[in-house]
C-alpha cells in the first residue's frame, strides 16, 4: 500500500521531452544503481509526480528489457525548484575524498567518545612510570588514525586510557615498526560491556568489530612479551567502514545524463583519502569500492570535498 501521501505533500513538475518516450519513472539511487519509485502522470506536455519527498536527488528513468535506464541528468529537488547536475567537462576541479557513503550522526558521536583519551608506554605492567605517547585533544575527523611517533620508541607495554567520564571504545589499536604491524603477545584490559564482546577485537584486523568497556575511564593494554621498537600507532574509532580504507581499490564516476555513469579512474588507497584532479564541475558523483562493501551513495562536491 502506498502511504507516501501521508508524509509528503510536494508535487514535482517537469517539462516533457519527446526523447523521454511514454514510460517515464522517477528514480533514486540505492544499492549501486538507480531504481524507479514512481511513474509519471503526463498532462499538457508535462510530467507530474505526486507526494514527492523534497531535499533529495532524483533522475528520470525509463524501463527496458528488465532494467532502468537514465533519460537525462540527475537533479536535486528542494520542494520548489529542481537543480540539475550538468557536468562541465571543460572545467575540472580537484577533489579529496574520505568516504563513499553518508555519515550517520551516531558515528560522529562515537568519535567524541575518544576526545581526551591517551596512549601511554612503559616496561612496567603496573604503568607506575608511564610515558605519554599521544593525547587525543580533539575528536578525529576520520575513523582511521595513524599517529607518527616522530622518533623510534621502545617499550613492552602500550595502553589506551579512556577520557574521564567515557568508556574505552575502539575498533582497532595497533603498533607498527617500519610500516609492519607488530603482533602483540596478549591484549587485555577492563571488563567488556557485553559478555559476548572480547577485548581481542581491537587487534583482529576487522574494523567492523569493536570493544566497549563496562566502566568509565577504562583501559586497553597491548603486551608484546618483550621490549619492542615502534614508530607508528594506529587507532580506529567505531566505524561503519565506509571511510576510505587503505589498500582497497576505488573507482570514481560522474553522471553524464543519458550516457549514464562515466569513470574518472581506478585508484588504490595509500592513505585514508583519495585525490582526483579531473572532476567535471557541477557533476553528480559516485565512489565505488571495488574491493568490498555495499553501502554507497551519490554526492556532489563543495569546496573540493
Amino acid at each position: 500500500k502506498d502511504v507516501s501521501y501521508m508524509y509528503f505533500k510536494d508535487t514535482l513538475e517537469i517539462e516533457m521531452k519527446e526523447s523521454y518516450g511514454e514510460n517515464v519513472y522517477l528514480g533514486v539511487f540505492g544499492a549501486k544503481e538507480w531504481k524507479g519509485i514512481d511513474r509519471a502522470v503526463v498532462k499538457n506536455g508535462k510530467l507530474y509526480f505526486y507526494n514527492v519527498e523534497s531535499e533529495m536527488v532524483y533522475v528520470l528513468l525509463t524501463y527496458e528489457k528488465g532494467k532502468y535506464i537514465e533519460l537525462d541528468f540527475p537533479f536535486y529537488y528542494d520542494g520548489e525548484r529542481i537543480y540539475p547536475y550538468v557536468p562541465n567537462i571543460n572545467q575540472q576541479v580537484s577533489a579529496v575524498l574520505h568516504r563513499k557513503n553518508l555519515l550517520p550522526y551516531w558515528f560522529s558521536e562515537y568519535k567524541q567518545h575518544v576526545k581526551g583519551g591517551r596512549f601511554e608506554m612503559t616496561n612496567d605492567s603496573l604503568f607506575s612510570n608511564a610515558t605519554l605517547l599521544h593525547l587525543i585533544e580533539e575528536a578525529p575527523m576520520i575513523d582511521y588514525n595513524m599517529i607518527a611517533m616522530g622518533c623510534d620508541m621502545e617499550a613492552r607495554y602500550v595502553r589506551y586510557v579512556a577520557p574521564e567520564g567515557q568508556k574505552a571504545e575502539l575498533s582497532e589499536f595497533k603498533m607498527f615498526w617500519k610500516e609492519e604491524m607488530i603482533e602483540p603477545y596478549s591484549v587485555y584490559g577492563s571488563i567488556p560491556r557485553d559478555k559476548n564482546m572480547t577485548i581481542q577485537w581491537v587487534n583482529d584486523c576487522d574494523p567492523l568489530t569493536y570493544y566497549v568497556s563496562k566502566d568509565m575511564g577504562a583501559y586497553i593494554v597491548l603486551d608484546f612479551g618483550k621490549r619492542i621498537k615502534f614508530d607508528n600507532l594506529l587507532y580506529i574509532t567505531r566505524t561503519d567502514d565506509n571511510y576510505i580504507r587503505i589498500g582497497d581499490f576505488y573507482e570514481l564516476f560522474y553522471h553524464a545524463g543519458n550516457l549514464g555513469w562515466v569513470s574518472l579512474g581506478v585508484k588504490q588507497a595509500r592513505k585514508p583519502e583519495l585525490y582526483y584532479d579531473n572532476v567535471p564541475q557541477n557533476a553528480l558523483l559516485y565512489l565505488h569500492n571495488i574491493t568490498r562493501g555495499r553501502e554507497e551513495q551519490v554526492f556532489h562536491l563543495e569546496d573540493g570535498k
